[in-house]
């Protein structure tokens, strides 16, 4: 419980502690290795924070998110290949979490393979078809396979669900210019620096949207 209240109060340092000492006194009971993993992550110590699931996964504590969150671990170590074999894990436990088949597409993206990553995210968007997150990173996998259409139908269902979000207008916009569509570019730029006119990038690529409009 100490533990857990350092926990609420961000003080990782400290709950690692308590866990420890729970540990020393039984070194089988997997949620305090649970709970020890997921401070470390929370500190971003991603290798003791794989080491403690690693422990916990072994004292029988397999819950999805435990899966999920040593996939994480993995994933911002850029271990990218153990990070799916875990979320796998978490897929199989909980099948109808779309989160976990989203980030095992991003780690598919990560490795280049963006069509395996879409496979990932269609599955997502069978669960939640309003899941902005799987539509903006299938529109990002379509965009690297230079698929700019097919980008621009993703890109537009996450505008749909969210008219304020001024990376996909911009991502919009990139596939726009890439089809040289360049009026439907500096429409989407526009949008970008309605949104925040501070958008040094967005004011570019209208710039050169303008100079192919005009040449």
């Amino acid at each position: 419980n100490k533990g857990l209240g350092y926990d609420e109060l961000k003080n990782y340092d400290k709950a690692i502690e308590c866990y420890d000492k729970v540990t020393e006194i039984d070194a089988k009971d997997g949620s305090a290795w649970n709970l020890k993993g997921s401070a470390y992550f929370n500190l971003k110590n991603y290798e003791e924070s794989i080491v403690s699931y690693d422990k916990a996964i072994e004292m029988g504590v397999e819950h999805e998110f435990t899966w999920h969150d040593k996939g994480e671990s993995y994933f911002y170590l850029k271990n990218y290949e153990e990070a799916i074999v875990c979320y796998d894990k978490a897929i199989k436990i909980e099948p109808t979490e779309n989160l976990y088949l989203i980030r095992k597409g991003i780690s598919y993206s990560s490795l280049n393979n963006y069509r395996k990553a879409i496979t990932c995210y269609d599955k997502a968007i069978k669960i939640d078809a309003k899941s902005w997150y799987a539509w903006i990173n299938k529109g990002r996998a379509y965009y690297n396979l230079k698929k700019y259409e097919q980008a621009i139908e993703c890109n537009d269902k996450v505008t749909d669900i969210d008219p304020k979000s001024e990376y996909t207008w911009n991502n919009k916009g990139l596939a726009h210019y890439n089809l040289k569509n360049y009026k439907k570019a500096i429409e989407c730029y526009d949008k970008v620096t309605e949104i925040d006119a501070k958008k040094k990038n967005a004011w570019f690529q209208k710039g050169l949207a303008y100079h192919h409009l005009v040449n």
